[in-house]
């Protein structure tokens, strides 16, 4: 009875919380800690309930842990004003000091253990967005290829700005022969070709690849005549190959369309070619040279170009056989400021260049070939009369055609070399690019002449709407020459007019090849025109629209004039490329080469004088069928092997001392080609996208 009241006192006068201390109370057998479930007694059933969420197992305390204690709330920091932090002079511990400290650094568990602290999501947003400086990024601190780079704009946004390749070089290519396929193709081709006033059924198996780096195409055009000329009474003609298209060496090499590695302007490209023309430096030499320009002779030309920071050098060669045709150039050039380092655009971009033109084989004079005489055709002196006794006329300025269609020449040696300067004066990031430059050149064979040129060369970029580039180029050019030298002599229809240059032209009273109408030809009584001091001018515009890269050309315009104070100095072109709607492709140029004037024809008599019509088109009808039509109208020899050919012009004197009025007959008559075709096979892209787009090209947002 006195237990219970008692412990019920003591009960009543203990404290209601846990003693204070750094030590948890030991645990005793058979008694749970505040906060755990029962243990299981031995030897008997417990039912657990388990867990609503798994929790992570409690380390087991021993007697010596102190119990971790949540710490009191600290009051805010308080800053000292702004004033007193920039007056308070910096303390920095002395440099031995900072050396001999240990490094601290937290055990890796502690590190490993600590729990990653990530802010709330609301607190990302509502924090203002710091704009990164803006840092200079070089080609070389790019991947590879170079044509898009995506740089963020802003942290923690997927906002982005494209910056496209700076587009150089030509947009086009005036001069072009054929249109082919930009895409992998194999194809077997049938048609009918309208050549020679003939018929002919073309059957043109052809191939192209393009890799990275390399492309290349072939074909085997044969052309095998169906009906003769004679519309009257047309007969079949037996299928015959057309001759003309494989009687030379340089001929079997036409099987080359173009074996091509890299892009111009490129640090490394090297093209075997027989579709494009050929340029030089500032094309002071070489304008737009197109050595498959004769359709009865083909020519495959080779051309290289390579450079560094310092040097580089650039090679043309008009066929590769050496046969055909044998006119070459060379340029290499410096540029001494960029061996100092210099960041300054104009002394780093100076270059200084030497250059040489030449041909070794070029028609000096045309040989009669008649009746034995075997003499070159004078310019002089010649006699339009009838023999009173044989009945022959005793004119001397007729030729005949050898038995392979050409005509029989004395060969002439031409050589030119010359040396330029260029300086860029203007370089505003990837939009803006200004040249200026200044050249000078001289013909070294016998009755050369010398002449320059100083011209601006601007080159320009825009986009819009993020992804379209339009490329301008701009060249305009001031000339002064004397007699003996052409400005661009080697120019596009040069293995034409090597020939005949200059048809009815009062000087002298035959047609004169353009060695002698540019240097004069003495023995031959060709004297070397005297025009004394001439000036002239050039002009170009190019405009070019890619989408996305310089790899993907939707559309190409160029057009370009050309005169002098002096005559058979005037040119122009035009010049469309349209490859943007893919399944319909075509292009066009029209070109007019050493004219007499703007005002007159430069063909007198509707002889060929330089007038050039080329055009193309190619269509996708199925998936694997393909139409090509092309026309080109140009110089051709019409007449067959033996064919007779009148150089004289109506300034011959008959017996009586009248003008005889007798009009010339053109090595080569204006001939007009029309080429149809259906292609069989398969291409790598079908060609159904109105823009087609690169795989790395951005979509619109």
């Amino acid at each position: 009875m006195i237990v219970l009241p008692l412990m019920m006192a003591w009960l009543i006068a203990a404290p209601t919380t846990p003693p204070a201390g750094p030590l948890r109370p030991k645990r005793v057998l058979g008694a749970a800690p505040v906060g755990m479930v029962h243990e299981k007694p031995v030897g008997a059933r417990a039912v657990r309930k388990p867990p609503a969420k798994k929790k992570p197992r409690l380390k087991t305390l021993t007697k010596t842990e102190p119990i971790p204690i949540a710490p009191p709330p600290q009051p805010a920091p308080v800053k000292p004003p702004v004033e007193a932090v920039l007056a308070a002079p910096e303390v920095k511990p002395p440099v031995e000091a900072v050396l001999a400290a240990p490094e601290v650094k937290p055990p890796v568990e502690a590190v490993l253990a600590a729990p990653e602290v990530k802010p709330p999501v609301e607190a990302v947003l509502a924090a203002p967005i710091l704009a990164l400086p803006a840092v200079p990024i070089s080609r070389a601190m790019l991947p590879e290829p170079p044509d898009l780079w995506v740089l963020r704009g802003r942290v923690g946004s997927s906002m982005e700005r494209w910056i496209p390749d700076f587009v150089k070089g030509q947009f086009s290519q005036p001069g072009m022969t054929q249109l082919i396929s930009r895409f992998n193709h194999i194809t077997q081709g049938f048609g009918a070709a309208y050549l020679d006033s003939s018929l002919y059924a073309v059957i043109t198996p052809a191939a192209a690849w393009y890799f990275k780096d390399w492309s290349f195409a072939v074909h085997v055009p044969l052309r095998l005549l169906a009906f003769a000329p004679d519309i009257s009474n047309l007969e079949f003609a037996g299928m015959k190959l057309r001759r003309e298209d494989w009687d030379e060496v340089s001929d079997y090499f036409k099987v080359i369309r173009f074996l091509t590695y890299g892009r111009q302007e490129d640090r490394l490209y090297a093209s075997i070619n027989t579709l494009r023309p050929l340029s030089l430096g500032h094309e002071q030499l070489f304008t737009r040279y197109q050595s498959g320009f004769d359709r009865d002779r083909t020519l495959t030309s080779f051309q290289f170009e390579w450079y560094n920071d310092y040097v580089g050098t650039q090679l043309l060669l008009n066929d590769i056989t050496f046969t055909g045709g044998r006119v070459l150039g060379a340029l290499a050039f410096l540029k001494p400021g960029a061996f100092f380092k210099t960041k300054n655009v104009m002394l780093n971009s100076l270059s200084l260049g030497v250059e040489y033109g030449g041909d070794l084989a070029a028609p000096k004079c045309i040989r009669r070939n008649m009746n034995g005489d075997d003499s070159c055709v004078q310019g002089s002196g010649n006699l339009a009369a009838v023999d009173p006794v044989t009945s022959f006329d005793t004119d001397t300025t007729y030729v005949r055609a050898t038995s392979n269609r050409r005509f029989a020449v004395d060969t002439g040696q031409v050589h030119a070399v010359g040396t330029s300067l260029e300086m860029k004066v203007l370089r505003f990031q990837n939009k803006a690019d200004l040249k200026v430059y200044g050249t000078f050149h001289k013909f070294l064979n016998q009755g050369g002449g010398m002449g320059g040129a100083m011209g601006l060369l601007g080159r320009f970029n825009t986009t819009s709407r993020g992804e379209w580039i339009h490329a301008f180029r701009l060249r305009t050019e001031y000339r002064v020459f004397g007699d003996g030298y052409l400005p661009g002599y080697f120019d596009t229809n040069y293995e034409v007019s090597k020939y005949e240059y200059g048809v009815g032209d009062p000087q002298f009273q035959a047609t004169p090849t353009r060695y002698q109408r540019v240097f004069g030809d003495p023995a031959n009584g060709f004297n070397r025109p005297s025009f004394g001091t001439r000036h002239g001018y050039r002009a170009e515009l190019q405009y070019g629209l890619f989408l996305n890269n310089r790899q993907n050309k939707k559309f190409a315009l160029s057009v370009g004039v050309e005169d002098s104070t002096g005559p058979y100095d005037t040119g122009t072109f035009l010049h469309v490329d349209f490859p943007m709607l893919g399944w319909l492709q075509f292009f066009a140029t029209y070109m007019r080469v050493k004219g007499e004037s703007f005002a007159g024809l430069y063909s007198k008599g509707g002889y060929y004088g330089g007038d050039i019509y080329i055009a193309g088109l190619r269509a996708q009808i199925l998936w694997v069928a393909f139409l090509n039509i092309r026309y080109m109208r140009s110089g051709q020899i019409i007449g067959g092997a033996g064919s007779e050919y009148h150089v004289g012009n109506h300034t011959i004197p008959d017996r009586f001392g009248n003008p005889a009025g007798a009009n010339p007959t053109g090595l080569f008559l204006p001939a007009s080609a029309l080429f149809i075709d259906m292609e069989f096979g398969w291409e790598a892209d079908d060609g159904f996208h109105l823009f087609k787009r690169m795989k790395n090209a951005p979509k619109k947002s």
